[in-house]
Formats: structure tokens, sequence, C-alpha cells
């Protein structure tokens, strides 16, 4: 009787798997088409997001109002902290190690690629 049960189990992942196979290539030229419309549309987005900011700069605008949507600028400053720069300015190196040991996290991470 346990035999039948696995083979029962087993069909079913098999009839899972190949139906989320199946739904997978179904949707990849799907998504592969609505990517390279969004593309093309964030390119514009970029050219008419340039021109407003090339507007603020000329004319000195800290803020703009546009139908709700407001842009900013401001100056920002950023001092970024990384292991290779920290590195340059400790002299004693254990002082890194002991930071790679205290902040480090290892995660599980997930790829998928198609093959050539």
């Amino acid at each position: 009787m346990r035999t039948s049960s696995k083979k029962t189990k087993k069909a079913a992942k098999n009839t899972v798997l190949d139906s989320a196979r199946v739904d997978f290539l179904k949707l990849l030229p799907v998504i592969g088409e609505l990517k390279a419309r969004l593309k093309e549309e964030k390119k514009k987005m970029k050219e008419i997001y340039a021109t407003i900011q090339e507007h603020m700069v000329t004319n000195e605008l800290e803020t703009l109002d546009m139908e709700g949507y407001v842009f900013e600028r401001s100056m920002v400053e950023r001092c970024p902290f990384n292991e290779k720069n920290l590195s340059e300015i400790i002299e004693d190196q254990s002082i890194l190690e002991q930071y790679r040991e205290k902040f480090s996290e290892s995660t599980s991470r997930f790829r998928m690629h198609k093959n050539a």
C-alpha cells in the first residue's frame, strides 16, 4: 500500500512540475515583449526628466510642482563606507577582520539563466 502512495505522490509532483514548466515557458515571451516596451518608455521618461532637470538648473529652482508631482533639487554629500576604503586608512588589519566577522552575512541565493 505504501508503494502506490509513493507513486501517487511522485506523479502529483511531476504533474505540478510539468505544469510549472509549461507556464514558465509560456510567460517568457510575454515578459520579454513587456520588458522591451518598458525599456522604450523608460528612455522617453529619462529624456523628459532630463529636460525638467535642465529647466530647474537654468532657472535656479529647488522645487517644481507639476500636476501633483513635485521635483526637488538638493545638494547631497555621500561618504561611501566599504571594505576597500576602510582598509586604506586602518593600520591594524585585525580590526578589518573583526568587522568582517561581525557584520558579514551568508544567505542562500537562487539564480536563473538561459543555457547558451
